[in-house]
């Protein structure tokens, strides 16, 4: 009788015992269990300590409580969460650290001998997780808690949240090495007396024999114990209590595990975004549906960027979530861009998408060249200076200009086109072989390998007459061998050259024509290269240097006499050029015969003339 009273105390005794394990996370909060009945019991004194339990009271208190009210708590990282007055005794451990590994106790004194409740836990911690820190799982043990030693039967209940599409493992084992291989089943809901509710995985403790679905698997390893159920790409429908049956031989044996799920949505996974078009002023791009995060999505955002600008200053654009491919217009040809896509759900939206770089290709420009000029250098000749479109209009690399001209007289005239190649910044080209005294209009057209901008305004130029050459002040006669010539001029203007050969049989046809420009007012010309200025003295008279008496002639040539053997006959060319303020010449071999010697006269004729004066169309014009 005596050995079933002490068999029947330690059955009661054992009842009211708990021993766990649990694992923390450094720099994550921990929940230890511990929680009685308070409609059974009433509102009962407890205390937490750092030993285990002894026969009375806690060793080490850390938390404690006579009457079940107000506890004292010793640090305040160590906090009751839960509803005391409940019977929710439970300690969390605020960002737990290396040094909170160990054994902490509970313990709750229910009135009568032997009948305190006692909870010893042993706490592990363990480094987080860096690859998946959303998917951690935060252990919240709840319910009323019963374990014993080997054999004796023990519930617990502990909630674990994941976020949607993740893989979820629920924690269940025992120990194979005394019971051997045990059957075990998942259910979903309350365990029952007997079974699981809603089964959705069952195993002989060799290998599965039935499963709800192929998410539900059985991965630990069973020869340890370990009947863990990983449930794959978990969903929102997924949250519930999940029940863990062990089915230990004899009477009220099971090992039962309750585990309370939460799956909570998440933010939609970032899209992966590629370009199908670029055009002059348009990008067209696709990416393919993601996984929304548990929440349906709702829209798409795209950024788009100069490729030097930051993203703050971008240019976003929300499309319909039913869109997978669209096309963004209003981009400017020849730039450089960045863009990226966005998901978004009623959580949040997804990070980023992959950064596409791009370059829209080029347009034609859409402004005209700058600051041109028009400048009569002959009677045949006009220099046209101009400036490259402003640097926001050229819509690519400029390739060349057209430069059309006409009569300006003739409006029914058809333009006549001239392309120059693109080199610089101050472009220069002369029109040739056109009508003396003529006035003429000229525009320019800047082009890209896309095609011709528009035209600028159109100036007006009028070439120099040819009719006023003076041939009677200037004939000189020069030797043969002579191949250059100084001419010296005292009065400032801008001048006309032009040389013939005279033989026997004639007068050969004009040279090209050298215009040139002599000083300033106040400067005289002793040689192309010299000059003399004309300054007030340091006495503040006025000194007048009259230098150009002395030089009167407007023209000194030197006479070459050329020995021809045979002259053929009086057709041929010549050519000028100044070189270093002194005129060169050359001729052309068709009036050079070797058997018969002449004299050969050298025509050098000037013209003092004033530069034409161009003018823009609707401006007062002189003709």
């Amino acid at each position: 009788m005596r050995r079933l009273c002490y068999f029947f105390l330690f059955i009661l005794a054992q009842v009211h015992s708990s021993n766990f394990n649990v694992i923390g996370f450094i720099g994550h909060n921990v929940t230890l269990p511990c929680k009685y009945d308070t409609q059974t019991y009433g509102v009962l004194g407890f205390c937490w300590g750092r030993e285990y339990v002894p026969l009375s009271k806690c060793s080490n208190t850390i938390v404690s409580s006579p009457d079940g009210a107000l506890p004292s708590i010793r640090d305040p990282k160590y906090q009751l969460l839960g509803s005391v007055m409940d019977g929710e005794l439970s300690l969390t451990i605020l960002n737990a650290q290396w040094s909170d590994a160990g054994l902490y106790s509970c313990r709750v004194e229910i009135p009568g001998p032997f009948n305190d409740y006692k909870a010893n836990t042993y706490l592990a911690m363990e480094e987080a997780s860096v690859e998946q820190p959303v998917t951690q799982s935060y252990l919240l043990f709840t319910g009323y808690l019963q374990d014993c030693a080997q054999g004796c039967v023990y519930a617990r209940n502990v909630a674990q949240m994941a976020s949607v599409g993740t893989d979820v493992t629920l924690t269940c084992s025992y120990d194979a090495k005394w019971y051997g291989r045990l059957s075990v089943c998942w259910g979903r809901g309350p365990i029952p007396n007997s079974g699981c509710n809603n089964e959705v995985i069952k195993s002989d403790g060799t290998s599965v024999t039935s499963r709800l679905s192929e998410r539900y698997l059985l991965m630990g390893n069973s020869g340890k114990g370990d009947v863990s159920l990983t449930i794959r790409q978990v969903e929102e429908s997924d949250s519930g209590v999940y029940g863990c049956r062990v089915e230990i031989p004899g009477w009220f044996n099971d090992q039962k595990h309750e585990m309370t799920l939460t799956v909570i949505p998440v933010r939609p996974n970032s899209p992966t975004v590629k370009t199908l078009e670029v055009k002059e002023r348009t990008i067209t791009v696709r990416w393919s549906p993601v996984f929304n995060g548990g929440r349906a999505i709702t829209s798409y955002m795209i950024d788009v960027k100069k490729k030097q600008a930051p993203w703050d200053i971008t240019k976003r654009t929300t499309v319909s979530h039913e869109l997978t491919q669209v096309t963004l217009v209003d981009l400017r040809p020849a730039v450089n861009y960045n863009l990226r896509v966005f998901a978004v759900n009623s959580v949040g939206m997804s990070e980023a998408s992959n950064v596409l770089t791009f370059i829209t290709k080029e347009g034609a420009p859409e402004g005209p060249p700058l600051d041109m000029k028009l400048e009569a250098l002959s009677s045949e000749n006009i220099r046209v200076t101009w400036k490259p479109p402003r640097s926001d209009l050229r819509n690519g690399v400029l390739r060349s200009y057209s430069i059309g001209y006409k009569e300006y007289a003739l409006t029914g005239r058809q333009w006549k086109y001239q392309t120059v190649a693109a080199t610089q910044e101050l472009e220069s080209f002369i029109l040739s072989n056109l009508k003396p005294s003529t006035m003429y209009s000229v525009l320019i057209q800047a082009k890209t390998s896309a095609g011709t901008g528009p035209a600028s305004t159109a100036l007006h130029c009028q070439t120099m007459n040819e009719t006023s050459w003076d041939y009677t002040k200037t004939v000189v006669d020069f030797s043969p061998n002579q191949t250059e010539a100084t001419i010296i001029e005292t009065n400032p203007s801008t001048y006309n050259i032009r040389m013939f050969a005279v033989t026997s049989l004639g007068t050969s046809k004009a040279s090209n024509v050298l215009t040139i420009t002599t000083g300033e007012t106040g400067v005289v010309f002793l040689y192309p290269w010299m000059c003399v200025n004309v300054q007030e003295s340091q006495s503040g008279h006025l000194v007048a240097v009259v230098v150009p008496v002395v030089l009167v002639l407007l023209i000194v040539a030197i006479v070459m006499i050329w020995q021809l053997r045979r002259i053929k006959q009086r057709k041929g060319s010549l050519n000028m050029w100044l070189t270093n303020g002194t005129i060169r010449y050359t001729a052309s071999d068709t009036l050079q015969e070797v058997n018969r010697q002449v004299n050969l006269k050298i025509h050098l004729t000037l013209r003092r003339e004033q530069t034409e004066k161009c003018f823009l169309e609707g401006k007062n014009k002189v003709f």
